[in-house]
């Protein structure tokens, strides 16, 4: 979902993984599926470049061995996200992301580089 304010954007995007189940060594695993969500918002600070800032935590359910729960094999994953992206010429970009870990399950941080390049007619 996104709503737009001009300077601003706001995002909310909800998401669900659903793990099949396997057999290891003759044993059933269930990995348990995940759940989570994602909301932030995007800040035109000029034409070539936008700010974020975003929220996003998931939920691991319990692992499942022959049918019994694994005692701590839950998770809780949250992480603060702020970046920039920069337009450097008519066909690319760069988008840099920080990542903070704010649950005892999340990466303590994560950084994320992207240079995405478009492609088409008059390239």
């Amino acid at each position: 979902m996104v709503l737009r304010e001009d300077p601003l954007v706001f995002f909310f995007s909800p998401s669900y993984t659903w793990i099949f189940k396997d057999q290891k060594n003759g044993i059933d695993v269930d990995p348990g599926d995940v759940g989570g969500w994602k909301a932030g918002t995007l800040l035109a600070a000029s034409p070539e470049t936008s700010l974020r800032a975003a929220f996003e935590l998931s939920r691991s359910a319990r692992t499942k061995l022959a049918g019994q729960s694994a005692p701590g094999s839950d998770t809780t994953v949250g992480i603060l996200e702020l970046g920039f992206a920069k337009t450097l010429g008519r066909r690319t970009l760069i988008d840099v992301e920080l990542g903070i870990g704010v649950t005892p399950d999340s990466p303590d941080y994560r950084v994320r580089i992207a240079v995405p390049v478009r492609f088409g007619p008059g390239f």
